[in-house]
This record gives C-alpha cells, sequence and structure tokens, in this order.
C-alpha cells in the first residue's frame, strides 16, 4: 500500500498495558520522500517526537522518546503495518519495544482522525 502520511492526525486506539499512549494521545506525521517526523502529546504524554522511514513495503520503522507525567524520558523503537477500514481511515498497528527502563515491548492500534 503506497500512503503519504504527510500532515496525517491518528489517536491511539489499543494499547498494550506496558505502554504510556492512551486514547488521550494525538499523533501528527509528516513525510517527505520516505522520511517520517511527527510529534504526539496527551494523556500521559507531556511531548513526544519520532524519527524513522517508510519502507518500499509501506510499513513505518521508527524511533520514538518522549517525556512522560511524571517527568522520565522515555524512548523505544516501533514498527507499523498500516490498513484502510470500511470508513476509509487508515489504521496502523504497532509492535513497539521500550529501548529504556525495563525493555518491554507490545502492541498498539492508532487511527486517523480528522
Amino acid at each position: 500500500m503506497n500512503i503519504d502520511y504527510n500532515n496525517r492526525k491518528f489517536r491511539n486506539l489499543s494499547n498494550s498495558s506496558e505502554g504510556e499512549v492512551n486514547t488521550d494521545t494525538i499523533f501528527e506525521y509528516f513525510q517527505a520522500g520516505d522520511t517520517l517526523t511527527g510529534i504526539y502529546h496527551g494523556g500521559q504524554i507531556r511531548q513526544g517526537q519520532l524519527l524513522g522511514f517508510v519502507s518500499p513495503d509501506g510499513r513505518l520503522h521508527f524511533m520514538y522518546h518522549h517525556m512522560n507525567s511524571s517527568g522520565e524520558l522515555k524512548a523505544g523503537k516501533c514498527v507499523s503495518t498500516s490498513e484502510m477500514t470500511p470508513t476509509g481511515k487508515l489504521r496502523l498497528h504497532e509492535k513497539w519495544e521500550w529501548l529504556t527502563g525495563a525493555m518491554e515491548s507490545g502492541e498498539s492500534i492508532l487511527e486517523e482522525i480528522d
């Protein structure tokens, strides 16, 4: 699936218990060529950023870091696959892993918002 992620916004629908992102977290993605950047905030996240790339098969590969509401700095990596919902919204299925703290991993789902 060839998707342009530039200026798309997403909200978290679900997340593993080891994650800090919740339904109040909003993500904004930007794309130039195959380079993906983004910002996110809300819920337990004061401010976060991500940097990665869109692979030829359409998967997103990125590293992320943020400061949570407790003032802790956290970092991790993620691979996302996308699907188009019947309502025409883009949905991202993420497999992520912390690179700080307990080094746990999990899965989350983001869905595009207007």
